[in-house]
């Protein structure tokens, strides 16, 4: 996996997954949308997975970081009840 547009947008994902998005819906900016972290979490994994398959081991390694990263944030979403 060398480079390639699904490189670049996974790249970008690791690098700005705590900016400011958009909300689909709601047509607003914040850094703390839930479904976009979501969608990002689950993208990075899939991206492991295939940089791995592709003999990527260190993108597939900051794709799995981030995707971490990623699932913390979200679990600040959950309160237990």
């Amino acid at each position: 996996m060398h480079g390639g547009s699904i490189a670049f947008d996974l790249d970008h994902v690791v690098v700005n997954s705590k900016s400011e998005t958009c909300d689909l819906w709601e047509e607003i900016r914040s850094d703390d949308m839930f479904w976009n972290k979501f969608t990002m979490r689950r993208a990075l994994l899939v991206g492991a997975k295939f940089a791995s398959k592709m003999g990527d081991t260190t993108r597939a390694q900051t794709y799995l970081t981030a995707a971490s990263n990623l699932a913390d944030q979200l679990n600040a979403h959950w309160n237990g009840t």
